[in-house]
């Protein structure tokens, strides 16, 4: 077998190594251009392109060329003897290099040994959001501190270190890029900068003050601080804005303090792009990363009451994928079963309509948080953008030539289009919003180019808004009627109207004009005018971005027309919401408040700031891909605000933003959405999975558990993802789910791949049996062998568990009602007093017996963790299965009464006593020893259920990966003896050593599981354990053997 470190040693040896990794090289795939370029299968539809660098060969053009032309995952350039660059091509630009001064990193070993296993284990770099925030937070809590004046709420100091802090943050990410540079073109770091330069001021933080306004003045070209001259470009940011509470800020903050804060951030480097090689350094920052620390941040303030969580990257490129392809295929003519399958295939009017459609797009994230889900739509749509462009210019359909298409100005515009027509959101909180405007820009700056001159950043502060993405008038008839204003009134706002006017002209002109007529109009629908005209204005001022004057005037409108919107749509929809909570109430004593009410719960009025894709149409969004909030987190008051929602009673967050977004979609939008499994399984949640079903013909839901693996690293949460087509109601939607997927930490990159799923019509769980008619829960299905048997349980009888079940009887069993990966009930369990153990009742002998097989089965796990929170074992969720006629049952009386006791005695001789403290477990069993004889209680089950033989085995192998069968695995390992100890002694002396201690580990793993079990001694297991006891014993002898064998050939050596 190749090592890792001897793939750099030659091409065809590093060819070697993925084949026997187990990539197959794909003979059907051939580039034109590059010839030589070689591709390997990885899973699906990724490829890995293997290309041998010339010397002469420009590494960047090749990878571009990749990046633009083939949509195969990834590529892996070799240059001989020096080093091996791998890059993902697709979403997040990521880099790994593997060179010959990096070869002896054992984390870079480590890595390339995995490639086979998940390609995306070489992109892993170390989260230091961890280290980097518990350090931040103390200095932000420092600077706080510091402000001294009395009329600014805690809160609101949090939030102004937040914001000097972020503006900083963005000035180290301008220095890397040299956008902030001395004048005679000389590089500057950010330390340097603060603490070099502006730090010699006497009165720091005017200097500071006056550095940051410098990036919001359109004529201010360097920025002059003693003897020093830096270009400062006009960047027209609003993070730059100087706020009126910031001009009169007291800041006692000493030199040293200062000093502190710029040594700490000074410590790390800040790129944008990814930083590949760099990556071991441990101090790289990245946008990315301050995402992280922002997410972190909410914690100190409100995340624990707002269940807010960091999206990780393959789930946030999972939710682009399942949503923005399927809106672009879906509008060809011809149809297409992938993207690559219209950039290979279509034709030129194909791949226009999906470039114009791609072009159009309204995406939302009504709770961006720190914007991870919207950049990586950004990036999605990027990647679609310019390979469709290029696709249709190598076919003749594009004026501009391809290398105009692949430059970075090009991206550049690329990418400001973006962020200003295609992508919007909505957070509650003001940090938030700001982080993500933050990485939008940081993202656009990426394509910058060195010691060009920089165009000012976009104005997208409205399409990126703070507010109440739950309260607010999205498109509500209002009886009443709302009053009107005079906007050009106000002789301020009219002089600066007629001065944009007077010095506008062509498109400017005309549309200014427009908003001139609408907002001078006092009948028909003057509302919808006004708000016609605000959008005007917005769309003038975002195109505006490079006028700061001008775009000062227009903010200066468009805030007076925005507020004066809200003053008086604020009150109409508070009067709504009353009346819809109590119908003919007293207007001078409404029932759950006014204006001000719903000004402090931060009413944001969809119809106003979004309205023209709110009336547009077909209206609403096209796409709304989100991470929404989870717990029962609204107030009492915005419950009553909601009163005449469907989702009211539900005690889940996430099923009233489903209903808001379901709302907020127009028909024929997608929405991809990772939120709580409490959708899927909740009873209260019940109405939104009912509006899923109205609403779309066919929704999809992803289902994960918390254990042993976490989708959210650290967070004890069960989510799922959800994704569908709207279309227009009614009609009976269908819901497809998967199973509930577990995993290992070791598994995380993969549990996306090969993802399967069958209908929940017909099983869904209802209020006392599968099938009830109600719906309780969802059942998490994932195949149809799955779908099969919950049909037959459905089937097999009317009577259920909680139909036998009787209030006292001599026939009691115990069950511990704790989930897990077993669940246990028993006659006499091992310890009393538990809080976690309940007797139940039954009539007879035979259905007690019965009742402890079942509880302790495969079958009833499958049942638990189908329809259960995978968390919690409660009663009524064992009262809802189907139970045998007694009919059935007693001609089975003494096998069923054989297989009870002989459970119950392996059990008992794997238990284990352990006190919790807290009244609950006492102890705990090892019932993967008793798995062997749980799988003979499987064939006694299906036998009495009609289960198939296949639908038994299937069910003995449920879950298997956490439901081990002990029993066989120490079975297994002992007969691997002698191969093990055989491929040892041909192990080289390093590998030998790494393999021994990892064997060794194994051993006494092993060997400490297998004396818990000896201690306790009956007569169904003793000659088993001694035969295994007997077995690790020769193991150890063999493996000293082998030690001794091999330390004395490298000492010969």
């Amino acid at each position: 077998m190749t090592e890792p470190d001897q793939i750099l040693t030659g091409f065809s040896v590093f060819l070697t190594y993925l084949g026997e990794k187990g990539l197959q090289k794909e003979g059907d795939f051939r580039d034109e251009t590059y010839p030589r370029a070689q591709f390997f299968r990885i899973s699906g539809e990724d490829l890995l392109i293997v290309y041998e660098l010339e010397p002469r060969e420009d590494e960047s053009k090749i990878k571009q060329y990749f990046i633009d032309y083939h949509s195969y995952g990834f590529l892996a350039i070799f240059e001989i003897n020096q080093k091996i660059s791998f890059f993902r091509l697709i979403g997040d630009s990521k880099k790994f290099v593997f060179s010959l001064q990096k070869a002896e990193r054992m984390s870079k070993i480590d890595k390339i040994r995995k490639i086979g296993e998940n390609i995306n284990f070489l992109f892993d770099m170390k989260d230091i959001s961890k280290d980097f925030y518990s350090s931040f937070q103390e200095l932000r809590e420092l600077f706080a501190s510091k402000i001294q004046n009395t009329e600014i709420s805690d809160s609101e100091k949090q939030y102004i270190a937040q914001k000097f802090f972020n503006r900083i943050f963005f000035v180290y990410f301008l220095c890397h890029k040299r956008v902030v540079r001395h004048e005679d073109g000389r590089s500057i770091s950010g330390g340097s900068l603060f603490t070099g330069i502006l730090m010699e001021e006497d009165h720091f933080l005017q200097a500071l003050l006056r550095f940051f306004s410098h990036f919001n003045q359109s004529d201010a070209g360097i920025f002059v601080c003693r003897e020093h001259r830096l270009r400062i470009p006009f960047l027209n940011g609003g993070l730059f804005r100087i706020g009126e509470v910031e001009k009169r800020l007291s800041l006692n903050m000493s030199k040293e303090s200062w000093v502190k804060i710029f040594d700490f951030l000074g410590s790390y480097n800040w790129i944008i792009e990814d930083p590949g090689e760099g990556e071991e350094s441990g101090n790289s920052l990245t946008p990315e990363i301050l995402g992280h620390v922002y997410e972190r941040s909410v914690i100190g303030w409100t995340r624990n009451e707002m269940g807010v969580y960091y999206t990780p990257e393959d789930i946030s490129s999972f939710l682009c994928i399942n949503s923005i392809i399927p809106y672009v295929l879906e509008n060809t003519v011809q149809k297409y079963d992938t993207l690559y399958d219209l950039l290979e295939n279509g034709n030129l009017d194909d791949l226009s309509l999906a470039l114009k459609r791609l072009e159009e797009v309204r995406i939302l994230d009504p709770a961006c948080g720190s914007g991870s889900l919207l950049i990586k739509a950004c990036e999605h749509l990027l990647l679609y953008r310019r390979r469709l462009m290029l696709r249709i210019a190598s076919l003749g359909g594009e004026d501009r030539a391809i290398g105009e298409l692949r430059s970075t100005e090009f991206d550049f515009q690329l990418k400001y289009n973006i962020i200003t027509e295609n992508i919007y959101g909505v957070d509650i909180l003001p940090g938030a919003v700001e982080i993500t405007q933050l990485r939008l820009w940081l993202w656009l700056i990426e394509e910058y180019e060195g010691d060009e001159e920089i165009l000012p950043l976009p104005n997208i502060e409205y399409n990126i808004r703070v507010g109440n993405s739950l309260i607010g008038w999205l498109d509500e008839y209002f009886a009443q009627g709302i009053g009107l204003f005079a906007p050009l009134a106000d002789k301020r706002i009219r002089g600066i109207f007629e001065g944009l006017v007077a010095f506008s002209d062509g498109e400017d002109r005309k549309n200014l004009e427009r908003c001139q007529y609408l907002l001078s109009q006092v009948q028909g629908d003057v509302l919808k005018g006004y708000i016609e005209a605000y959008s005007i204005f917005y769309r003038i001022y975002r195109s505006r971005s490079g006028h700061g004057r001008q775009g000062e005037s227009l903010k200066e409108i468009l805030e007076a027309l925005r507020d004066r919107l809200y003053n008086l749509i604020t009150p109409t929809y508070a009067n709504f919401i009353n009346s819809k909570y109590k119908p003919g109430f007293n207007p001078q004593h409404p029932p759950i408040g006014g204006k001000d009410l719903f000004q402090q719960l931060m009413v944001f009025h969809w119809n106003v700031d979004f309205g023209p894709i709110i009336n547009r149409g077909e209206g609403g969004f096209d796409l709304i891909i989100a991470n929404p909030p989870y717990g029962d987190l609204l107030q009492d008051t915005e419950k009553k605000i909601i009163s005449h929602w469907a989702t009211v009673s539900s005690r889940e967050i996430v099923a009233n933003f489903v209903e808001r977004i379901i709302r907020l979609l127009r028909v024929g939008g997608h929405i991809s959405l990772i939120v709580t499994n409490g959708i899927a399984i909740n009873d209260t949640a019940a109405p939104a999975r009912q509006l899923l079903r109205e609403n779309f013909p066919l929704s999809r839901m992803v289902l994960f558990g918390s254990r042993p693996g976490k989708v959210f690293a650290d967070a004890e949460i069960r989510v799922m993802l959800l994704y569908g087509r709207k279309s227009p109601p009614p009609h009976a939607g269908l819901i497809e789910t998967t199973n509930a997927i577990k995993f290992y930490n070791e598994q995380r990159h993969t549990i996306l791949d090969h993802l399967s799923f069958a209908s929940t019509e017909g099983i869904v769980l209802g209020q006392s049996r599968i099938g009830g008619g109600e719906d309780v829960a969802l059942p998490k299905v994932g195949s149809k062998i799955a779908r099969n048997i919950l049909l037959k349980l459905r089937n097999q009888s009317e009577t259920t568990v909680a139909d036998r079940l009787k209030d006292t009887s001599q026939h009691a069993a115990t069950v511990r009602i704790t989930g897990g990966y077993w669940l246990n009930a028993l006659r006499h369990f091992p310890y009393e007093g538990s809080s976690k153990l309940k007797a139940v009742h039954l009539e007879t002998e035979v259905e007690r017996d019965f009742l402890i097989l079942l509880v302790n089965s495969n079958l009833f796990y499958f049942f638990w963790d189908v329809y259960g929170n995978l968390r919690d074992f409660k009663l009524t969720d064992l009262g809802k299965f189907p139970f045998p006629p007694n009919e059935t049952l007693s001609p089975r009386t003494e096998q069923i009464k054989n297989h009870a006791i002989r459970l119950e005695r392996c059990l008992n001789s794997t238990f284990e006593a352990i006190q919790d403290g807290q009244g609950g477990r006492k102890g705990e069993f090892s019932p993967g020893f008793c798995k062997p004889l749980i799988d003979e209680i499987e064939v006694l089950l299906g036998s009495l259920y009609n289960l198939t033989p296949e639908e038994i085995s299937w069910l003995c192998a449920y879950d298997s990966v956490i439901r081990k069968n002990l029993h066989s695995d120490l079975t297994l390992l002992i007969a691997n003896l002698p191969r093990i100890i055989g491929q040892l002694r041909n192990m080289t002396a390093e590998n030998f050593r790494e393999e021994k201690n990892e064997l060794m580990k194994n051993i006494d793993s092993w060997e400490t599981s297998f004396k818990k079990k000896m201690h306790i001694t009956n007569s169904f297991l003793p000659t088993k354990f001694d035969q295994v006891k007997q077995k690790i014993t020769v193991w150890g002898h063999l493996l000293d053997k082998a030690v001794a064998t091999k330390a004395e050939l490298d000492r010969s050596n």
